[in-house]
C-alpha cells in the first residue's frame, strides 16, 4: 500500500520519499520485486541504528539514550525532507518513534512537531504503524486527518481474510465498516461491503416499479 501510494505520484512528476526506521532499503526493494514493482524514482532514506553504535563505544552523554536517539532521528528526518522537498512521503514506522519517545506525552509532541513541519508544504504524508502498542493509538488518531486500518483474520476454515476499515477521514464522506481486500501483484484490490440501502433504486428498477 505505501509503495503503491508513492508510485502513483511518479507519472505526474511528483517527488516521492520513503523514510524507513525499521527496514533497510534492500529489504524494501526485495519486497517490491516480489510483487513485480519498481521503486525507481522513489528516494529511500534509512534512519535505522548505525551498526557502529552497537559495540557500546558510543559517545558518553548525561542524557538518556532514547532522548539522544530520538533527537538524532528527528534531525535526520528533517534534513531528508528539506533536501528532497517531497510531495508524497511515507514514514515507516511510528512504532519505532513511539519506543524512542518512551512516553505518550513526548510521542504526541513529536508527532505534532512533524505535523507542524509539513504545514505550508504541498506534501501528502502517510505514516505507518504496525500497532504493536497495546490498544489503539488515540494520540495519533486525534492528530491525523485520515486513519485507515488494515487487519488480517484467520477464520475457523478457509483462507486468511484481510479487511480494511476507514476509521476517520476529515471533511470527506466514506463507506464505514469493514471491507475485504486482497494483496496482488498489481497492488491492493478492495471489495466494498454491500449495503442494501445503496442498491434500493436498482432493485426497484429490476422489479419494474
Amino acid at each position: 500500500m505505501p509503495c503503491s501510494f508513492l508510485r502513483k505520484g511518479l507519472p505526474t512528476g511528483e517527488t516521492c520519499l520513503y523514510v524507513t526506521l525499521s527496514e533497510t532499503a534492500q529489504e524494501l526493494r526485495s519486497a517490491a520485486e516480489s510483487h513485480n514493482w519498481s521503486l525507481e524514482g522513489i528516494e529511500i532514506v534509512e534512519l535505522i541504528v548505525d551498526p557502529s553504535e552497537l559495540d557500546g563505544n558510543g559517545q558518553l552523554t548525561m542524557l538518556h539514550a532514547s532522548e539522544v536517539e530520538l533527537s538524532e532521528t528527528t534531525q535526520k528526518l528533517i534534513a531528508a525532507i528539506d533536501r528532497c522537498n517531497p510531495t508524497r512521503l511515507v514514514l515507516d514506522s511510528l512504532s519505532e518513534m513511539r519506543l524512542l519517545a518512551q512516553s505518550s506525552l513526548r510521542y504526541r509532541r513529536q508527532v505534532l512537531a512533524l505535523k507542524q513541519l509539513f504545514l505550508g508544504r504541498s506534501c501528502t504524508v502517510m505514516m505507518l504503524d504496525d500497532r504493536t502498542a497495546e490498544g489503539p493509538d488515540l494520540q495519533l488518531h486525534s492528530i491525523a486527518h485520515a486513519v485507515i486500518s488494515l487487519e488480517a483474520k484467520s477464520p475457523p476454515y478457509g483462507r486468511l481474510r484481510r479487511q480494511l476499515e476507514v476509521r476517520k477521514f476529515r471533511a470527506s464522506d466514506f463507506s464505514s465498516g469493514l471491507h475485504d481486500f486482497s494483496i496482488e501483484r498489481a497492488g491492493i484490490t478492495v471489495f466494498p461491503r454491500l449495503v442494501a440501502s445503496d442498491h434500493l433504486l436498482e432493485y426497484k428498477a429490476w422489479c419494474g416499479d
